[in-house]
């Protein structure tokens, strides 16, 4: 008997502390923060480039597990390139760089696991993805060149599956303690990325 009233106590327990969350599931959350990009260019001359930005998101909550995220985020860095180029009519090679940004947008379903104090969350999103790559310049036997074929942009669809968790602060702020996403894109080949980030959510 005594199991009982203790399995029931339990059970009765767990069923308060979920309709008590559920009471206090926010609107809306909106996240903002810090954004590394580990992106693929699929060129022989960047290679895999870091870059760092940052991250957005809005969160309208249709309920406590479920509801529908915007996503904005921003990347950038000066990558090095090794390539060949003429100098003098010559084909040498060449050590340079590049200013490299990369933004996406994105929208779709984020799925939740609430707890008293924390929350983790998962997200399948689609969008576009938008780079460029400007300013490519090197320097070999001492001339500096303007390297032309690495200056270039594309707008291509994308998608977004990951997820991160979220420490609460109080009723009105969260700390994502992190998020990681595994970022793919419509290209020729298909470009795969990763990308990690945290900073602070508001609830409302």
């Amino acid at each position: 008997m005594k199991i009982v009233l203790r399995a029931t106590f339990v059970l009765g327990l767990g069923l308060f502390q979920t309709i008590v969350a559920y009471g206090q599931v926010p609107k809306a959350e909106i996240f903002g923060g810090y954004s590394y990009f580990s992106a693929d260019t699929g060129d022989s001359g960047f290679g895999r480039v870091s870059l760092h930005g940052w991250g957005g998101s809005v969160t309208g909550n249709i309920n406590s597990a479920f509801g529908i995220t915007g996503q904005i985020t921003g990347n950038y860095g000066t990558p090095s390139i090794s390539t060949f180029a003429p100098v003098n009519g010559i084909l040498v090679p060449v050590k340079g760089s590049a200013d490299v940004s990369v933004y996406t947008v994105m929208v779709g379903p984020e799925l939740s696991y609430r707890m008293e104090k924390a929350k983790f969350f998962i997200h399948p999103l689609v969008g576009i993805m938008h780079e460029k790559a400007s300013n490519a310049r090197g320097t070999a036997l001492g001339v500096t060149v303007t390297l032309s074929d690495f200056g270039d942009s594309a707008t291509n669809f994308a998608w977004d599956l990951g997820g991160g968790f979220d420490i609460s602060l109080n009723s009105r702020m969260a700390l994502r303690l992190f998020q990681v996403d595994y970022v793919g894109e419509k290209s020729t080949p298909v470009g795969t990325h990763f990308r990690a980030g945290a900073g602070v959510v508001f609830k409302f």
